[in-house]
């Protein structure tokens, strides 16, 4: 069975760790795998043993989600959104897969419904048509605009045979925070939470007895890093090694102003975030960081104790209420 997901990260990089890690289990059960991305090429992240089909690479170069920017910063035009659109319809043509998995979408990532509507459309064409079946996270950021109710509802009604929300409906249910999935909810199926499968180590000693700091790859994370570190000194764990992890998506300008914070103090590594992240946990004395996702997934699987601080720029609830559920 051939199963092909479509992902685009725009300003963190958690879909797309999310995406992998369902790839990954995915194949470990038989499967092949491909994944679509649009968004910015990532580094130090551990992959599997699946495809990767890079889109023309975008970006929202902040909160409010109403851009999209390519790798040069510049605003996108018509014109790579249709190129886009036509490389995934080839593609799915190409693979003529069993299933097609979007990434959070109809639920969000609306600006891509030029490439995804026209790209189910053309598989549900078929013959012998793929699911089409929407992954999403436990939690959703309720739509701005009443009208997008409308949309997630036509869009799920029109197009999706399955909603895969990862989560435990024990610890909260889609209709928490989208009302609106009380009326699709034959489609829903909770498949739990996705957590980290272990890689063998290859540095055993990093984080043993540390205190692991981190905010996610976007460009939103260094008030929390830097806080941190200012903080250690009046902290009960200031005799202890800290380690601070810097996202892909803060500037080397900003990497090294945090390097030099640390530097006034003894027993601070500050370096880029590492694909051994899950396993550095497992050995830590305690995670600081935001309460994204896949952080508080990695968290809870390590077992051990955490300061989480929500992302909460703009209306991005999420995070806030992710905590407020674990408090």
């Amino acid at each position: 069975m051939h199963v092909l997901i479509w992902v685009t990260h725009l300003l963190g990089v958690g879909h797309f760790h999310r995406a992998v890690r369902i790839a990954r289990g995915l194949v470990a059960e038989g499967a092949t795998v491909t994944i679509a991305t649009g968004g910015f090429p990532l580094k130090n992240v551990r992959l599997g043993d699946f495809d990767i089909v890079q889109l023309d690479p975008v970006a929202s170069p902040d909160v409010t989600f109403k851009r999209l920017v390519g790798l040069d910063g510049v605003d996108i035009g018509d014109e790579i959104l249709d190129r886009r659109r036509d490389a995934l319809i080839a593609l799915a043509r190409e693979l003529k897969p069993a299933a097609i998995l979007t990434e959070l979408f109809p639920f969000g990532r609306w600006k891509f419904r030029s490439e995804l509507v026209p790209l189910i459309e053309d598989q549900r064409s078929l013959a012998n048509r793929p699911a089409i079946v929407a992954s999403i996270r436990d939690i959703l950021v309720p739509p701005k605009k009443p009208e997008r109710l409308d949309v997630i509802r036509n869009l799920v009604t029109t197009y999706f045979d399955q909603i895969l929300v990862h989560g435990d409906a024990g610890f909260v249910r889609l209709e928490d925070t989208l009302p609106l999935a009380a009326e699709f909810a034959d489609r829903v199926v909770y498949t739990g939470y996705v957590v980290p499968d272990h890689a063998p180590d290859t540095d055993p000693s990093a984080g043993v007895g540390e205190v692991v700091v981190s905010a996610g790859g976007s460009a939103f994370g260094g008030h929390l890093l830097k806080t941190a570190i200012e903080a250690r000194p009046a902290t009960s764990l200031a005799d202890v090694p800290w380690r601070v992890l810097v996202g892909q998506g803060l500037s080397e300008d900003a990497f090294a102003g945090l390097g030099a914070v640390a530097a006034r103090q003894r027993g601070i590594v500050v370096e880029r975030a590492r694909a051994d992240f899950p396993e550095l946990l497992t050995r830590a004395r305690l995670s600081i960081s935001q309460a994204g996702y896949n952080t508080v997934c990695d968290v809870l699987a390590a077992h051990i104790p955490a300061v989480l601080a929500p992302f909460a720029e703009a209306d991005e609830s999420e995070q806030s209420a992710r905590v407020d559920l674990l408090a």
